[in-house]
């Protein structure tokens, strides 16, 4: 006499870490006259690797389960396992019996920050920043939303960039400036938190380097054209 095997199983993800398992028993099975008694056990894994893990095991008749602790945006393979649970069953030798694998894939969740936001070069106009992606992304990554504004103005830029991209240059500021950096990911759960500040000082112009230099005695051209003529 063999155990019945769970029917109709089937998964949804119902949040970033979790799922729900939902199956339907067969007709209890009667031998010798009695009933024969038996519960399920739900087996997990990641797609890919090996070996499936026990994720719940209950000693009576359920036919639902929500499987929590999972990777967020992770394909799981399930399956559900029959095992007796009548002393008289003992004599059942090897595997119990499992359903087929189904598979299901947690919903997306918040990416983490990006990495290593810095400064790559500035002029007297332009900053250029670069950055890595997320050490977990979590879902599908969708872009990057950088913040930047000139220190004590009040105001503040935001771009949006694609995915593909890693740097930014900033354009068109004022010399001698402090500007400060700050950029986040999102996927489609939303957007993940922001890096730390990057703050960095555009270029002095070649005017007020030399006006600093040489203070505010300006040289006439006109003295110039003079001294060149006494040198004749």
């Amino acid at each position: 006499m063999s155990l019945p095997v769970a029917i109709r199983l089937r998964g949804v993800p119902i949040s970033s870490t979790s799922v729900k398992l939902t199956w339907s028993a067969p007709p209890v099975e009667v031998g010798k006259g009695h009933i024969i008694k038996y519960s399920f056990r739900i087996f997990r894994r990641r797609k890919g690797t090996s070996d499936f893990v026990l994720a719940y095991s209950q000693f009576d008749m359920f036919h639902d389960r929500v499987i929590d602790n999972l990777r967020p945006f992770t394909e799981y393979e399930f399956k559900i396992q029959t095992f007796p649970t009548s002393n008289d069953m003992s004599h059942l030798q090897g595997e119990f019996p499992s359903t087929p694998i189904v598979c299901c894939t947690t919903l997306e969740a918040l990416p983490m920050e990006p990495r290593h936001l810095r400064v790559t070069n500035a002029t007297q106009d332009s900053i250029s920043v670069k950055w890595k992606p997320p050490r977990s992304i979590n879902g599908l990554l969708k872009g990057y939303r950088l913040y930047f504004d000139k220190e004590d103005s009040g105001d503040y830029s935001v771009v949006e960039i694609p995915a593909s991209s890693s740097s930014y240059d900033a354009n068109f500021l004022f010399p001698a400036s402090t500007y400060r950096f700050q950029i986040l990911a999102f996927t489609g759960a939303g957007e993940g938190p922001m890096t730390s500040i990057v703050q960095h000082q555009t270029r002095d112009s070649a005017l007020n380097r030399f006006k600093t230099l040489g203070g505010d005695d300006w040289v006439n051209e006109s003295v110039l054209d003079d001294d060149d003529e006494d040198d004749e």
